[in-house]
């Protein structure tokens, strides 16, 4: 089995309760990948979900830190539309072109690789 890392925007630039709906959009946006791509066949990582609630707990660096650690333990990445807004999605983009790591901008992608990409690698 093959492993994907879901990335994209997760935090706001608004506030209040502006904000709060913001993140869970970018939360149930993610999750819903997470899905497709589970029922695709990938074993999926999503830090949306497991960090979901962490505000707070851990520093920006040190929930980077640990996503980057999840980017190195992924076969590829699935960039969730809309990252390019994100600071933390695209440094997460950049890390995983250098470690060349198969990365997919949409489902069908996705499907391809599984079907016929992986052989490539």
């Amino acid at each position: 089995m093959f492993t994907c890392y879901v990335s994209g925007k997760y935090s706001s630039k608004k506030t209040g309760k502006d904000a709060e709906v913001e993140v869970e959009q970018n939360i149930l946006n993610a999750e819903s990948y997470a899905i497709e791509l589970g029922m695709l066949g990938f074993g999926v990582f999503c830090p949306h979900l497991n960090f979901d609630g962490f505000d707070g707990i851990l520093s920006y660096k040190d929930l980077m830190i640990a996503c980057f650690k999840f980017v190195e333990l992924t076969d590829t990445m699935f960039m969730v539309p809309g990252w390019e807004d994100s600071s933390g999605a695209s440094r997460e983009w950049r890390y995983a072109k250098a470690l060349e790591r198969p990365i997919f901008y949409n489902i069908d992608e996705a499907r391809e690789w599984l079907k016929t990409g992986w052989r490539a690698r």
